[in-house]
């Protein structure tokens, strides 16, 4: 029933006959243990992703295993650590790198089982529908994505864990609702603590008071984590997270690179997507991310060489504010359109993240300047300027300002950018309200509605710039 889905995310017969007893458990605690809902999957996953694509393929098998993982370490593992994103991604890597060969299970499972519920098997609507009914009220600009996380706990489909590390260095609702879920569900939660309350004009250079504070919370955290399940972070385990994480971020950037480049673009931003979804959240499964993207560029190269592209020769180049993570139909959408997205939001480092820490003796207090350099952690004058750097270094036509309504540190500087970048760089601006977890009001087909005139007029300019108008 379900062997062609898992061919179709990279598994062998082998290992699907190996994987029966996890893979039969896995499906029938998620509710997607029908042939209805297997037909479903499948159908979903082949329009979200080229499946054709052996790179996709073996991401897709990254990010199933890390699905059955997350749902069965209820019963593999004695204790369960999750860290919760929006985070510092090395710090999450390194809890994994600690609990290899361990009783404790550490790991993003949140972020995996929205990817895999709503990429692949299409069930995450339910779940908000859910989560709505748990203290988070539809209509009030609440974080679908922990709308998502409450709803897991009570479905039973996520383990209650031993400890949750939460951070509320980007975020206020997260915190929030995990103080929230460890009333409701029985555990414990410890907290990334931060301010975020910066000077124009500091960015990327943060107050030493505050990189103190932030460093100081992390370390009390790694502690009550210590003390609760016995997992102890150290420095090695940090190093080999860093290492880790250094050649999967090596592998995105050459793979944007080369698709930022090409005319025309070669892969859709959906199957980028793949690997930017895996990337923020951190893997148990390093080499086969790292082996997958490598086979990515290799076929994006090929497709490049013949001139295969997704979208016309000479079509108009936008940038796009924000990625739809459970569901990449939108970003299939825009495309559709006859517009190349080049790059999107935070997939390239501006100068100023990549400027030398102003701490190389504290590793935390070095890591903690490092995540609030990216722009989405740090203030709005630093948004506005990756924005606008952005736009500049890729030559782009117009800018799609995407954003999500219900995500106050990702919708607050949006109304600003238009405004910034239309003065800053003379393109021409849309503002398309969105979301990264919620398509129900947001559907691929709303999304080309709402973006489909701006498209005419990107196309326009061009001829008009080249004559042929």
């Amino acid at each position: 029933m379900y062997t062609n889905l898992f061919k179709l995310c990279g598994f062998s017969d082998e290992e699907i006959d190996e994987q029966k007893p996890r893979i039969e458990k896995t499906l029938k605690i998620i509710g997607s243990d029908t042939k209805e809902m297997i037909a479903k999957a499948e159908k979903n996953v082949q329009s979200n992703f080229d499946c054709s694509l052996e790179g996709i393929r073996m991401l897709l098998k990254v990010m199933m295993k890390e699905v059955m993982d997350a749902v069965l370490s209820g019963e593999e593992y004695e204790k369960r650590v999750y860290y919760n994103w929006p985070g510092l991604s090395p710090l999450a890597q390194a809890m994994i790198v600690a609990g290899r060969g361990t009783n404790v299970y550490a790991c993003l499972a949140k972020q995996y089982l929205w990817m895999g519920l709503g990429n692949i098997f299409d069930t995450v609507n339910d779940l908000l529908d859910l989560g709505e009914l748990i203290g988070q009220t539809a209509g009030r600009a609440h974080c679908p994505e922990y709308q998502i996380y409450t709803a897991l706990y009570e479905r039973k489909i996520l383990p209650i864990p031993t400890i949750v590390l939460n951070c509320g260095w980007c975020c206020d609702q997260g915190p929030e609702v995990e103080e929230l879920c460890t009333k409701l569900y029985g555990y414990e939660a410890t907290y990334l603590d931060g301010t975020n309350d910066w000077e124009w004009g500091s960015w990327p250079n943060m107050d030493k008071r505050a990189i103190e504070y932030n460093a100081s919370t992390i370390k009390a955290s790694i502690a009550r984590v210590k003390e609760t399940t016995g997992l102890d972070i150290t420095d090695d385990h940090i190093k080999a997270a860093l290492q880790e994480i250094m050649q999967i971020t090596m592998g995105y950037m050459t793979l944007i690179g080369m698709v930022s480049k090409a005319d025309p673009q070669p892969i859709s931003q959906a199957d980028i997507g793949l690997v930017f979804l895996i990337k923020g959240a951190g893997t148990r499964y390093p080499k086969d991310v790292i082996n997958g993207i490598n086979m990515l560029i290799k076929e994006t190269k090929q497709k490049i060489d013949a001139g295969v592209g997704v979208v016309p020769k000479g079509a108009p180049r936008v940038y796009v504010q924000l990625r739809t993570l459970v569901d990449q139909k939108p970003m299939r959408a825009i495309e559709e359109l006859g517009l190349a997205i080049p790059m999107m939001m935070v997939d390239g480092y501006h100068p100023y993240e990549t400027q030398p820490t102003n701490y190389p003796d504290d590793r935390w207090m070095s890591l903690s300047e490092q995540a609030f350099r990216k722009p989405q952690l740090s203030s709005a004058e630093g948004s506005l300027r990756y924005w606008e750097w952005a736009a500049k270094d890729q030559k782009v036509d117009g800018v799609i300002m995407m954003y999500p309504i219900s995500c106050r540190p990702f919708c607050s500087p949006t109304f600003i950018g238009k405004d910034y970048i239309e003065k800053s760089t003379g393109l021409p601006t849309i503002l398309v309200e969105a979301d990264g977890y919620d398509t129900r009001n947001y559907s691929s087909g709303q999304i080309k509605t709402r973006i489909e005139s701006f498209a005419e007029i990107l196309k326009a300019n061009k001829k008009l710039a080249a004559g042929t108008l």
